[in-house]
């Protein structure tokens, strides 16, 4: 099946949707009017040479909801109220059967029904009885939803749509908070328009313009903070994709005072959302939320983690890997819920290789693996067999983690403008002597190979922080070409001139002998440096000559142990890529050298012959295996899983 994006609105909507935004962009009018002109929206449209009517099978003509939304999300562009924090909209394909999905779990957790029985049910495998639909339906009449970034209230009126389809005739009882004043109006005004009576729900008490994060709700009376009277029976939602890096620093500070128990100051925007999701949750309620799947394994990830694991069990993973989800959004995306209570049943996961047409989770409940709560904790989310559980839990009862063995696991030099710092050989011509001196050889991540790299024509412009060039010279003048762009990087700030490269402290190590690997592979490639070759940020070195840990690292046990351990984009067992971040390396259980120095030598020959030819023959990578597997004790058992990573 062909790949493609869910579509978050038709191209005849969008298109609307634009042109009316053009509109009223041109008219230079303040947020509050655009607002104004939002809730009634109908009466804009009409008066008017834009007729944005839908005619639906009933006869009825109303606005389309997805055509406010997307005026608000355009016109919040327009205006750089959206600028930087990291939205993205939903489509109504995915935000439909994350209600579904939030609804089998939430029934699931807190009726007698059993899973199976809800899901036949939800995707119409199965009819129920009378009395069990009334059942259902009592229940969801009664539920309370959170949204704590509307956005443009895709998830408020996919709630709406759910409930119509299973004939709840109760309006749903949702809240929501944006920060985005254009979004809060949007969802309202589509909420309005998705009722097929006169909307009698106080607006402005559901649907609030605030930033969720001001208040951690474990501390605080969730009473004063929301108006409500209790705690909710689900939270579903998109938090806003924002890097720690992109979070304003004032704010940053405002949010780990408010969420002491994210430790990980590297932690991205979404992870605060999911502790806040799972503070408003009532006992035994369900968060159902779409992120980045980076923080299952990440180190900045681990403090969540935590919470999660304290708190609540998994129910469901669906893993996307790197499907477009979103429209021009890359990114590794996974759809979760999680029950907050305590009881250890196990969960389900499925990992998709294409986006099905609708009911995205219906596979997952009917073709996805059934994996046990302890495979996600605070050290990680494995998605391993059972056996393979056992097999990481062994390795790292014998080793000790690389970083206590060898020394630290070092990143490449960060440039922040590649096109002033690395150059090609060509590129030196009429550099003179003390130019050439700050040229250094250089190995991009993509040109790194198992066992030997070989260097080919690239260089680094290694100008140091605060280092003074001469203005005259041939090397001042190329960076003179960027100043531009050297000018406008956000992490220069204090230097003291505008073309040096972000402080290093480890210069020196580049100059000596290193074990080189990319961050983002396919496979193990770790690779022996001796020709002092300096490498970019994407790429990690350990800087030691030490044979014997480079044959383990490309041996079957570091295949076996990273493509378990790490975060992937993709399933790498089906072409997709593994992330050999700094903490997975740091943490691999390496068996020192004296526990079998017989063994240990016989590696250590092994990786010094593939060094010098640049590969090793098929018996000799056998033997390989077969001697890390000594080295490491591993017992018949586990040895066909090990091999066949």
């Amino acid at each position: 099946m062909e790949n493609y994006t869910w579509q978050v609105i038709s191209p005849i909507e969008c298109e609307m949707a634009e042109k009316i935004t053009t509109e009223l962009i041109d008219k230079n009018l303040s947020i509050d009017e655009y607002i104004g002109i939002i809730m009634n929206i109908e009466q804009y449209i009409h008066s008017g040479n834009v007729d944005l009517r839908k005619t639906f099978s009933d006869g009825n003509e109303c606005i389309s909801n997805n055509i406010v939304s997307q005026i608000a999300y355009f016109l919040s562009e327009k205006l750089l109220l959206n600028g930087g924090n990291g939205v993205v909209l939903t489509s109504n394909i995915l935000a439909e059967d994350m209600v579904r999905m939030s609804i089998i779990e939430w029934l699931h957790s807190n009726t007698y029904l059993n899973r199976e029985t809800i899901t036949d049910y939800f995707y119409g495998t199965r009819s129920i009885s009378y009395e069990d639909k009334l059942f259902i339906n009592e229940h969801l009449a009664a539920l309370t939803w959170y949204d704590p970034c509307v956005g443009g209230g895709v998830f408020p009126m996919s709630i709406i749509e759910v409930y119509k389809e299973l004939g709840v005739s109760t309006v749903p009882n949702i809240y929501g908070n944006d920060l985005n004043p254009l979004y809060v109006a949007a969802t309202k005004k589509r909420f309005e328009l998705s009722l097929d009576t006169k909307c009698s729900v106080k607006l402005d008490e559901h649907f609030l313009c605030r930033d969720a994060l001001d208040c951690n709700l474990s501390q605080y009376d969730l009473f004063s903070w929301n108006k409500s009277e209790q705690h909710y029976d689900i939270v579903i939602g998109n938090p806003p994709y924002v890097k720690a890096g992109n979070i304003e620093k004032k704010v940053k500070k405002k949010y780990e005072r408010n969420y002491p128990e994210i430790e990980n100051k590297g932690a991205d925007l979404y992870t605060y959302f999911i502790s806040h999701a799972l503070n408003a949750l009532k006992d035994k309620g369900i968060l159902t939320f779409v992120t980045p799947a980076q923080f299952q394994m990440s180190h900045y990830g681990k403090s969540i983690r935590r919470v999660i694991e304290k708190k609540g069990d998994i129910c469901t993973v669906a893993d996307f890997n790197e499907l477009s989800v979103f429209k021009n959004i890359g990114v590794h995306t996974t759809v979760y819920t999680i029950v907050k209570a305590k009881e250890g049943k196990d969960f389900i996961r499925y990992e998709y290789d294409v986006l099905p047409n609708e009911t995205p989770f219906e596979k997952l409940y009917y073709q996805g693996t059934v994996f046990p709560q302890k495979n996600v904790s605070e050290k990680g989310w494995f998605f391993s067999s059972t056996n393979a559980y056992k097999v990481l839990e062994y390795l790292e009862s014998l080793g000790i983690p690389l970083s206590e063995y060898s020394d630290n696991v070092l990143s490449g030099i960060k440039s922040s403008c590649k096109s002033a710092f690395f150059v090609k050989e060509k590129d030196l011509s009429g550099f003179e002597e003390s130019d050439l001196c700050k040229c250094r050889k250089m190995l991009l991540p993509k040109k790194v190979k198992r066992w030997r790299s070989s260097w080919e024509d690239d260089y680094m412009v290694v100008v140091k922080k605060d280092e003074l060039l001469d203005e005259s010279s041939k090397l001042y003048a190329h960076m003179v070409k960027y100043k531009a762009e050297l000018c406008s990087r956000s992490d220069i700030a204090g230097h003291k001139t505008w073309y040096g490269l972000r402080p290093c402290s480890y210069y020196d190590k580049f100059d000596i002998p290193k074990i080189i690997y990319p961050d983002i592979a396919t496979e193990c490639r770790f690779s022996m440096d001796k020709e002092a070759l300096y490498i970019p940020d994407g790429a990690f070195f350990i800087p030691s000559e030490d044979y014997y840990l480079l044959g383990v690292l490309n041996s079957c046990i570091g295949r076996y142990y990273f493509r378990q351990k790490c975060a992937r984009i993709g399933n790498p067992m089906k072409g997709g890529r593994i992330r050999f971040k700094k903490v997975y390396i740091e943490n691999f259980p390496v068996v020192p050298e004296n526990e079998n120095l017989e063994i240990a030598n016989k590696i250590r020959n092994l990786a010094l012959c593939a060094v010098e030819t640049g590969f090793l023959t098929e018996n000799q990578e056998m033997q390989l295996d077969e001697y890390a597997m000594q080295m490491y004790r591993i017992p018949d058992d586990m040895r066909f899983s090990i091999m066949e990573a």
